[in-house]
């Protein structure tokens, strides 16, 4: 008999204004992000509270972050956008980087005194302070935000990694793409030499492999 510890039940209607937090490793990639959840909210409609948390403490904290207090999904969306398009953004909205944390610690302190700052905005629920100090990089304790009434983790856009291509060593920038050696009048001029021919030999002939040939219809 397999006994374990009942699964408390999330709480996801939690009223009131949510913080909804966004991170990313440059600020290009932020705005991607943005644009991303914006358009995934223009099909769905998760709870505010479960997206919050779902931000909050599903995904790695990065270097360049965002940060905005939404009473609803409709205020979050706008906020979003005027983001994502670098247009003129409310009070609300919070940007900034872990660069900032200098700043607090010349006013505030030592990194620890922050923290325990931060940690009273907790209690008090100052959402405006603790997204400061966060878009600055301070460490907040999220879980002290829903005061032990957690909303449940939901499905969102995943990181939006930059598209990079990486090619083993030795490959000429010629042979990268096959594409790029058809001429202008349609002709594909081949050597012998590319990799894919000197490595795929049948019979002691060189063969062009048939992959290749959906490469050259792209």
């Amino acid at each position: 008999v397999l006994e374990q510890a009942p699964t408390p039940t999330p709480t996801s209607h939690q009223a009131g204004p949510q913080l909804i937090i966004l991170s990313a490793r440059a600020q290009d990639r932020l705005l991607v992000s943005a644009h991303n959840l914006t358009s995934f909210l223009e099909t769905n409609n998760p709870s505010l509270a479960d997206l919050a948390y779902t931000l909050q403490t599903g995904r790695v904290e990065m270097k360049y972050r965002v940060a905005f207090i939404s009473k609803d999904l409709e205020e979050l969306r706008q906020q979003l956008t005027s983001f994502a398009e670098n247009k003129k953004t409310g009070d609300q909205t919070f940007n900034g980087s872990v660069d900032g944390i200098t700043d607090l610690t010349d006013l505030l302190g030592e990194v620890d005194d922050v923290v325990r700052m931060t940690s009273a905005w907790l209690v008090e629920g100052r959402l405006e302070q603790i997204a400061k100090a966060w878009t600055k990089g301070v460490l907040v304790d999220w879980n002290a935000v829903h005061q032990g009434a957690f909303p449940a983790r939901t499905s969102l856009p995943t990181y939006p990694f930059e598209p990079e291509e990486y090619w083993m060593e030795g490959v000429s920038k010629h042979s990268k793409r096959v594409s790029s050696l058809v001429d202008s009048g349609g002709f594909l001029i081949l050597t012998g030499s590319e990799f894919y021919l000197r490595d795929h030999v049948v019979g002691g002939a060189k063969i062009l492999p048939g992959v290749m040939y959906l490469e050259l219809v792209r």
